[in-house]
């Protein structure tokens, strides 16, 4: 493309190709920016012919980029990225804004305090949409990256460098069992802990290829416990765990929640673990500074509601 043909183009048709790269899908990219299939696709066919080639090719259920897309979007991606962060408004009046969060998050996190976020939206910020990715913390940098995400929510515990960061709240692990379970008739010893038959979620949603850091405490103790059931979502285990002998090591605040609403028991980890942090990330020179900001603060109120590490709130 020659310097005289950029200055002729019509810059929106980058972010239909943004919208299309990252979503895969002409219809997924419509509901994003709010406008027709058939507008996607007449954009898209436009830069197909600016830049004669096809850019993406339909196939097993989504948008497939060519290499000259793929090639595209390294360069094309962070540039509209900067844009929207050097023309976004310095201020967020969340009574006023028409914004849309694109928070990722952990399984964990949504069980918790999904519900309280949005009724907090809901209230104070009526124009505001909330799209949660659960489960993608494999991708989680990327996604900072490329804009996917506007802000990353789970227990980790060392962020790369480059992104900013702050500490929510840090938690302990109990042991959340049936009120039949013989287990819980006695003090947990750690024998009989490592024998049980163990619920495994790990705190990132992902399941593992590696033993978390239960497994690798009790390996240095010289035991091993047995996973009969390893799943990715919270709300599977705990009718299972109700009507079975079956065990489950969790953050304490999603024990208080299996204690009220799943009428589980809950006892002491008879390990001694440092305390896990929840943390909020971001990427400080992306997006929207002053809405992440409040999407931060609003985090920050919504994790005082939930137990602290000795069953207490935070203050």
């Amino acid at each position: 493309m020659r310097a005289d043909d950029l200055s002729r183009m019509d810059l929106n048709l980058l972010f239909v190709f943004e919208a299309v790269m990252q979503e895969r899908s002409v219809t997924r990219a419509a509901q994003r920016l709010n406008v027709s299939q058939s507008t996607i696709s007449h954009a898209l066919n436009r830069l197909r012919v600016v830049l004669k080639d096809e850019l993406f090719i339909r196939g097993s259920g989504e948008m497939r980029p060519t290499p000259r897309a793929i090639a595209l979007s390294t360069a094309v991606i962070p540039t509209l990225a900067h844009i929207r962060a050097a023309l976004a408004p310095t201020d967020f009046n969340p009574v006023k804004a028409v914004h849309t969060f694109q928070l990722a998050m952990t399984d964990y996190v949504a069980t918790l305090h999904l519900n309280n976020l949005v009724e907090v939206v809901r209230m104070r910020a009526p124009h505001v949409d909330l799209r949660i990715k659960l489960n993608v913390m494999q991708h989680a940098w990327s996604m900072l990256d490329k804009q996917e995400a506007d802000l990353v929510v789970g227990m980790i515990d060392n962020p790369p460098d480059r992104f900013a960061t702050e500490l929510l709240y840090e938690d302990s692990v109990v042991v959340v069992m049936s009120p039949k379970n013989l287990l819980g008739k006695q003090p947990l010893t750690l024998e009989d802990y490592a024998a049980g038959k163990h619920v495994y979620i790990p705190v990132d949603g992902i399941i593992p290829t590696h033993t978390g850091r239960i497994d690798r405490a009790l390996e240095l103790k010289g035991l091993v416990r047995r996973h009969v059931l390893t799943v990715s979502q919270f709300a599977l285990a705990p009718p299972i765990i109700f009507n079975t002998d079956y065990i489950m090591s969790i953050p304490r605040r999603l024990g208080e929640m299996c204690r009220t609403q799943h009428k589980l028991r809950v006892v002491e980890l008879p390990l001694d673990l440092p305390l896990q942090p929840t943390r909020v990330i971001w990427h400080p020179h992306l997006g929207n500074g002053a809405a992440n900001r409040w999407m931060i603060e609003v985090l920050q109120e919504i994790s005082t509601a939930s137990p602290g590490p000795n069953g207490a709130k935070k203050s």
